[in-house]
């Protein structure tokens, strides 16, 4: 498993030549490596290839290739929680989302990984203020990273009471007839 530090056999066992025994490493399949004497530290799919020098006694031998894997790490990618007013539209909900990465190793922070996620939420517009186990969930299919798979976790939705508005309408212009005249109506939003 991915822990920054090069990685990979470096061991092998040799009947004949005491020569000093090399080994190179390569990438297989996707992953794109070497061949180089210098083991790899990335996650990827590799394989190594022993050679044993020649000694007096023994000819040079090459091993066949050995594959091997280092696997990535798993970070939890958690939903930060929101706070959000009553009947606050879903896309300015998900819109508004963010995460928190963690399980990082060798020091990396979340700079190591690309792309954007989306957000799925259980909220909607008519959730009632106070409802518990709201949820908003990170989907995480377009993050990328070299070394890291992703584990989405759910951040929370707290709804609050929304703002209510009141505006006076009616006729503004009045002429005077000795009794109590002005606008009666209004326009309320919310409450």
């Amino acid at each position: 498993t991915y822990t920054g530090a090069a990685q990979g056999p470096t061991t092998s066992t040799v009947v004949g030549s005491t020569g000093a025994v090399t080994y190179s490493y390569s990438g297989t399949g996707a992953t794109t490596y070497g061949p180089s004497a210098t083991r790899p530290t990335n996650a990827g799919t590799y394989q190594v290839v022993a050679t044993v020098a020649a000694d007096a006694n023994y000819n040079t031998a090459t091993s066949a290739a050995l594959g091997f894997t280092i696997n990535k790490v798993a970070l939890t990618i958690t939903a930060d929680n929101q706070t959000v007013g009553y009947g606050t539209a879903v896309a300015t909900v998900t819109g508004a989302g963010t995460y928190t990465a963690s399980g990082f190793v060798n020091g990396e922070t979340s700079a190591v990984i690309g792309g954007s996620a989306s957000y799925t939420t259980t909220y909607t517009a008519t959730t009632a203020v106070g409802t518990a186990g709201v949820t908003i969930t990170p989907v995480t299919t377009l993050l990328t990273a070299t070394n890291y798979t992703f584990t989405a976790a759910n951040g929370t939705i707290t709804i609050g009471k929304a703002n209510s508005t009141i505006t006076a309408t009616g006729t503004t212009t009045y002429t005077y007839t000795g009794a109590a005249q002005g606008p009666t109506t209004s326009t309320v939003v919310g409450s």
